[in-house]
Protein backbone atom coordinates (compact mmCIF):
# COMPACT_ATOMS: atom_id res chain seq x y z
CA UNK A 1 0.00 0.00 0.00
CA UNK A 2 1.27 3.46 -0.87
CA UNK A 3 1.85 5.96 1.88
CA UNK A 4 1.31 9.52 0.68
CA UNK A 5 3.04 12.33 2.48
CA UNK A 6 1.97 15.83 1.61
CA UNK A 7 4.93 17.81 0.36
CA UNK A 8 6.30 20.41 2.73
CA UNK A 9 5.83 22.91 -0.10
CA UNK A 10 2.04 22.39 -0.25
CA UNK A 11 1.57 25.85 1.25
CA UNK A 12 2.83 27.28 -2.08
CA UNK A 13 -0.58 26.97 -3.74
CA UNK A 14 -2.47 29.44 -1.52
CA UNK A 15 0.54 31.77 -1.48
CA UNK A 16 0.81 31.63 -5.27
CA UNK A 17 -2.93 32.20 -5.77
CA UNK A 18 -2.79 35.24 -3.46
CA UNK A 19 0.24 36.57 -5.37
CA UNK A 20 -1.35 36.04 -8.78
CA UNK A 21 -4.58 37.64 -7.61
CA UNK A 22 -2.60 40.68 -6.48
CA UNK A 23 -0.47 40.82 -9.67
CA UNK A 24 -3.14 40.30 -12.34
CA UNK A 25 -4.53 43.87 -12.33
CA UNK A 26 -1.01 45.27 -12.57
CA UNK A 27 -0.05 42.87 -15.36
CA UNK A 28 -3.24 43.54 -17.31
CA UNK A 29 -2.66 47.29 -17.11
CA UNK A 30 0.98 46.95 -18.14
CA UNK A 31 0.25 44.67 -21.10
CA UNK A 32 -2.75 46.42 -22.67
CA UNK A 33 -0.74 47.70 -25.62
CA UNK A 34 0.89 44.36 -26.42
CA UNK A 35 -0.09 41.94 -29.16
CA UNK A 36 -2.68 39.33 -28.12
CA UNK A 37 -0.16 36.49 -28.50
CA UNK A 38 2.17 38.18 -26.01
CA UNK A 39 -0.70 38.74 -23.59
CA UNK A 40 -1.76 35.10 -24.01
CA UNK A 41 1.76 33.87 -23.21
CA UNK A 42 1.99 36.17 -20.17
CA UNK A 43 -1.40 34.96 -18.94
CA UNK A 44 -0.33 31.34 -19.39
CA UNK A 45 2.90 32.03 -17.50
CA UNK A 46 0.82 33.33 -14.59
CA UNK A 47 -1.90 30.67 -14.53
CA UNK A 48 -0.19 27.41 -15.54
CA UNK A 49 1.83 27.09 -12.29
CA UNK A 50 -1.36 27.50 -10.24
CA UNK A 51 -3.16 24.88 -12.34
CA UNK A 52 -0.18 22.54 -11.97
CA UNK A 53 -0.20 22.91 -8.18
CA UNK A 54 -4.00 22.48 -8.02
CA UNK A 55 -3.73 19.21 -9.89
CA UNK A 56 -2.03 17.43 -6.99
CA UNK A 57 -4.80 17.68 -4.39
CA UNK A 58 -7.22 15.02 -5.60
CA UNK A 59 -4.69 12.31 -6.60
CA UNK A 60 -2.82 12.82 -3.33
CA UNK A 61 -6.06 12.42 -1.39
CA UNK A 62 -6.99 9.30 -3.35
CA UNK A 63 -3.67 7.70 -2.43
CA UNK A 64 -3.78 8.82 1.20
CA UNK A 65 -7.39 7.83 1.90
CA UNK A 66 -7.46 4.65 -0.15
CA UNK A 67 -10.10 2.10 0.74
CA UNK A 68 -13.75 1.19 0.38
CA UNK A 69 -14.85 4.84 0.34
CA UNK A 70 -13.06 5.58 -2.95
CA UNK A 71 -16.34 5.88 -4.96
CA UNK A 72 -17.55 8.49 -2.48
CA UNK A 73 -14.39 10.53 -3.03
CA UNK A 74 -15.02 10.48 -6.78
CA UNK A 75 -18.64 11.52 -6.24
CA UNK A 76 -17.73 14.34 -3.84
CA UNK A 77 -15.02 15.57 -6.22
CA UNK A 78 -17.50 15.70 -9.09
CA UNK A 79 -20.17 17.43 -7.02
CA UNK A 80 -17.65 19.94 -5.67
CA UNK A 81 -16.44 20.69 -9.20
CA UNK A 82 -19.96 21.43 -10.42
CA UNK A 83 -20.84 23.45 -7.32
CA UNK A 84 -17.57 25.41 -7.42
CA UNK A 85 -18.01 26.44 -11.05
CA UNK A 86 -21.55 27.72 -10.51
CA UNK A 87 -20.74 29.33 -7.17
CA UNK A 88 -17.60 31.05 -8.45
CA UNK A 89 -19.49 32.47 -11.41
CA UNK A 90 -22.30 33.86 -9.27
CA UNK A 91 -19.90 35.20 -6.63
CA UNK A 92 -17.73 36.88 -9.27
CA UNK A 93 -20.81 38.57 -10.74
CA UNK A 94 -21.73 39.86 -7.29
CA UNK A 95 -18.31 40.69 -5.79
CA UNK A 96 -15.81 40.67 -8.68
CA UNK A 97 -13.10 38.30 -9.81
CA UNK A 98 -10.49 39.61 -7.38
CA UNK A 99 -12.65 38.79 -4.36
CA UNK A 100 -13.42 35.32 -5.69
CA UNK A 101 -9.69 34.74 -6.22
CA UNK A 102 -9.05 35.70 -2.61
CA UNK A 103 -11.86 33.37 -1.47
CA UNK A 104 -10.29 30.53 -3.45
CA UNK A 105 -6.87 31.21 -1.98
CA UNK A 106 -8.42 31.22 1.51
CA UNK A 107 -10.08 27.88 0.79
CA UNK A 108 -6.76 26.36 -0.28
CA UNK A 109 -5.07 27.85 2.79
CA UNK A 110 -7.77 26.33 5.04
CA UNK A 111 -7.31 22.94 3.36
CA UNK A 112 -3.55 23.18 3.86
CA UNK A 113 -4.04 24.01 7.56
CA UNK A 114 -6.42 21.06 7.98
CA UNK A 115 -3.92 18.68 6.38
CA UNK A 116 -1.14 20.13 8.50
CA UNK A 117 -3.24 19.69 11.65
CA UNK A 118 -4.04 16.11 10.74
CA UNK A 119 -0.36 15.38 10.13
CA UNK A 120 0.57 16.85 13.53
CA UNK A 121 -2.16 14.85 15.32
CA UNK A 122 -1.06 11.63 13.58
CA UNK A 123 2.54 12.21 14.66
CA UNK A 124 1.55 12.86 18.28
CA UNK A 125 -0.60 9.71 18.40
CA UNK A 126 2.30 7.43 17.42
Amino acid sequence: MFRCREPKSSFLLPVYVFAVNWAIPLVFTATLGLDWIARLLITMALLVPAAFLMGFAFPSGMIRFNGPNRPWFWALNGAAGVLASVLSLSLSMEFGFSHVGIMGACAYAAAWLLILGRRVSEETNR
